[in-house]
């Protein structure tokens, strides 16, 4: 809730919120520390006569060629997650609050240690529910498809409806697909009063008017349009998903007339941001394209590209998941709409985290990992990254050298810097115990002011909020610190820019 009237300020405010934005929808944790190392970062290369001497595309790719190199250390330093541990994970990533962390815990206790867990808003007590589902993370075409009244009694923002009929449609409904294929068995299920969901690539403007102008003429009418992005490869196979999930299959304006079964939901709820499809059970056909998956992910991890396999892998799984994992959501309850609001931004970050520890395994909290690499194998490190730097510039050996060091000192600090601010924050000597944590090869946990065996930590992180973290200050200091000057525009009395 940031603002500046200056517009630099602005712009660097933007930049950053979206780097953030991005990193806790992904992992759920990590912000704070990305910022204050960007921070560090930026300051430490200015004050440097580094800039003068390079050029800031030599710095950006110095930064880039530091980032992979750790990006592996990191990789190569996690742990699977232990499901006793999930609850640690969650309450480190909620600011060491107990009580959302177990209770995301028994979330997973409720659902399995495969469950997709979820966080929504609820009534005065917290409550967890699990129900066979899938989720998609696309909301109602248009507001004037909810029927229910938000939780603050100010104005709908929920459709829900059961016992659902769905469609499943990869392509653009226009008027002659609406006409042909779609209207007739809309109207089929009106009449019989079964509620009616189309779930389609995209709607043309003067259908989704059609429909809208329709429903606000019949409020009482069961429709909910629903548009699911397929244009991707990635968005095609979550489509055909669905469908299994639904027990139908994706039609197309070209799919024969006799095909046309539709698929059906107990329960459709769906706001502005997502949709959940509730089953009473798992369908023939979603089993048996989870088997198609299990079969793919043996192909996959037959490749040879390390960190895209991984990716693919991890898609993979997700997507067995979504088809038989069961929905577990939370529902945060609370005396006041603010006390609920706090609460669900800290569960949804121990949800996010928990799920990011699942996928990439759990390190040291304090940026630890990074900090006793550099201490340990700098030697072998600071050659990692001039080797990869050397390909990318054109730069002397003499120069290369000079520029990776320098950035790699500079990120050891930015680290060092994070991790203080954390122990600082805590009043407590952050230097002493950093020292004490890297020359003992223990780890230390803020709350307890204990140190413990590295094999034993207390306080752990996903190995990708680690990342992340990394990522996310390289990107805030790079567009900047590769940037000598910059435009901003602002609209004239005239409408124009000037």
């Amino acid at each position: 809730r940031l603002t500046f009237v200056q517009e630099t300020a602005t712009m660097v405010l933007d930049h950053v919120r979206s780097v953030s934005r991005a990193m806790v929808r992904k992992v759920g944790d990590g912000s704070t520390s990305a910022v204050i190392m960007a921070d560090s970062l930026y300051h430490s290369l200015t004050n440097v006569e580094l800039l003068k001497k390079h050029p800031p595309g030599a710095v950006q790719a110095a930064l880039n060629a530091v980032a992979e190199v750790l990006t592996d250390h990191i990789r190569a330093a996690a742990k699977p997650l232990d499901l006793a541990d999930i609850e640690t994970v969650a309450t480190v990533a909620a600011n060491n609050d107990p009580w959302a962390g177990s209770i995301v815990a028994d979330a997973y206790r409720i659902g399995g240690s495969d469950a997709n867990v979820f966080v929504a808003i609820g009534g005065e007590k917290t409550d967890i529910r699990k129900e066979p589902g899938y989720r998609v993370m696309r909301g109602m075409s248009h507001e004037c498809f909810a029927n229910e009244v938000g939780i603050d009694g100010s104005a709908r923002t929920t459709c829900r409806l059961r016992d659902a009929a769905v469609m499943v449609f990869d392509g653009v409904v226009d008027q002659a697909a609406f006409n042909q294929r779609i209207a007739k068995l809309m109207n089929e299920c009106l009449e019989r009063g079964q509620p009616f969901v189309l779930v389609a690539r995209e709607y043309t403007m003067d259908i989704l008017q059609v429909v809208v102008e329709f429903k606000r003429r019949s409020p009482g009418a069961m429709i909910l349009l629903l548009d699911h992005a397929s244009a991707t490869r990635r968005g095609a196979a979550r489509m055909g998903d669905l469908a299994a999930a639904l027990g139908c299959q994706v039609f197309n304006a070209e799919s024969p007339e006799g095909t046309l079964a539709l698929g059906s939901a107990v329960e459709v709820r769906s706001t502005a941001s997502e949709t959940v499809f509730v089953m009473d059970s798992v369908t023939h056909a979603a089993a048996v394209r989870a088997d198609e998956l299990r079969a793919q992910i043996e192909r996959v991890a037959a490749g040879t590209h390390a960190e895209a396999m991984s990716e693919e892998l991890d898609e993979l799984r997700a997507r067995i998941r979504a088809l038989l994992g069961s929905e577990v959501t939370i529902f945060v309850g609370g005396a006041t709409e603010q006390e609920k609001r706090t609460l669900q931004y800290l569960m949804d970050d121990a949800a996010l985290a928990v799920a990011a520890a699942k996928r990439s395994g759990v390190v040291e909290g304090l940026g630890l990992t990074v900090q006793r690499v550099l201490a340990n194998d700098n030697d072998a490190v600071h050659d990692a990254v001039r080797a990869k730097l050397a390909e990318r510039v054109r730069l002397s050996e003499l120069d290369v050298a000079e520029l990776a060091d320098a950035v790699l000192d500079a990120v050891g600090l930015a680290y060092m810097a994070s991790a203080c601010r954390v122990l600082t924050n805590s009043r407590l000597e952050a230097a002493d115990i950093l020292h004490r944590c890297l020359r003992e090869n223990k780890t230390f946990n803020a709350v307890t002011r204990k140190y413990t065996p590295v094999d034993k930590a207390q306080v752990i992180n996903p190995a990708d909020t680690d990342i992340e973290v990394l990522r996310g200050a390289m990107s805030i200091v790079g567009l900047f610190i590769s940037s000598d000057q910059t435009l901003l525009t602002r609209p004239t009395a005239g409408g124009g820019l000037d």
